[in-house]
């Protein structure tokens, strides 16, 4: 039984409540939902198979005048808080029913491809065709596959443990920032890096990563996370790579104004005053970590 939704379903979903905002609109509905899937960076495949039967630049004009369409509030919507956001009943029935074309692709997880096919399946858009977009997305099963076994699989036991160890510390104040797990996919090299990101929750600042890798591909993630730091959109203070195979640290020191070399096997958190090496043989002695 399929348990969770790829991070990425709830992004789409988080842009969408985000563009709704935009037109004062009450709910996100199949419109905002797609228009949402054009925009994000992992829906490639999605944007490939609408590419081959509309422009671009033309299905996204007619999504935006049906977006202006539709009838607006008087006041202006709220943030989006702890308690979600309106969808609309369709898009209820898309995330209840994109488990069952999970399961027809035999897949471990809801991806986003997922999420737009069943989406094709409740909703008519002029040019596009669910059969046809199946057959599309079929195409590229082994990629997807591999999607399945990255997040499902290996590093997943390490992710959990590592993010629900921070969340103890948080919740048992040790410290103020609370983690947050967010997933990225690039598309040079097939990988999927996961981050969990610790963020001042006043301000949103992003303060560490904790990147899992394997620990054959230490070198090349190197240099993508240092490609990552010198474009930082976030005031990121620490780094740390994760070899989850071998269970060694990484870390990356991150100056004001430039990056220092990376130290290897140095696993100390100056932001948190944590050994991770250590805290990680603690937490498999005591899972739940004592809220002293």
């Amino acid at each position: 039984m399929f348990t969770v939704f790829a991070p990425f379903v709830k992004e789409i979903l988080d842009y969408a409540w985000t563009i709704a905002q935009q037109y004062n609109h009450a709910e996100v509905t199949p419109t905002h939902t797609l228009l949402a899937m054009l925009k994000h960076p992992s829906s490639s495949y999605v944007r490939e198979y609408i590419a081959s039967k509309k422009h671009l630049v033309v299905f996204e004009h007619t999504l935006l005048t049906q977006l202006s369409a539709l009838p607006a509030l008087h006041t202006p919507l709220p943030a989006q808080t702890e308690g979600g956001y309106a969808i609309d009943s369709t898009i209820e029935m898309v995330i209840k029913e994109a488990y069952t074309e999970a399961k027809s692709h035999n897949a471990e997880m809801i991806l986003l491809e997922y999420f737009f096919l069943t989406l094709l399946k409740k909703v008519v858009f002029e040019g596009l065709d669910y059969e046809e977009a199946r057959l599309f997305i079929n195409q590229k099963n082994a990629e997807l596959v591999f999607q399945h076994q990255e997040i499902a699989w290996g590093r997943q036991g390490a992710w959990l443990s590592i993010a629900k160890g921070l969340d103890a510390m948080y919740e048992a104040g040790k410290t103020t920032l609370k983690p947050y797990l967010h997933q990225v996919y690039h598309q040079s090299t097939g990988n999927i890096r996961l981050f969990v990101l610790l963020i001042d929750l006043p301000t949103k600042a992003h303060k560490i990563t904790i990147e899992l890798i394997e620990k054959k591909h230490l070198e090349s993630a190197k240099e993508q996370t240092l490609r990552f730091l010198n474009h930082r959109k976030y005031p990121i203070t620490e780094s740390f790579l994760y070899a989850y195979d071998a269970q060694e640290w990484t870390k990356f020191e991150i100056l004001p104004k430039e990056i220092c070399e990376a130290t290897e096997k140095e696993s100390f958190s100056e932001l948190l005053q944590v050994d991770f090496e250590v805290w990680q043989i603690l937490l498999k002695e005591k899972p739940n970590l004592e809220k002293k």
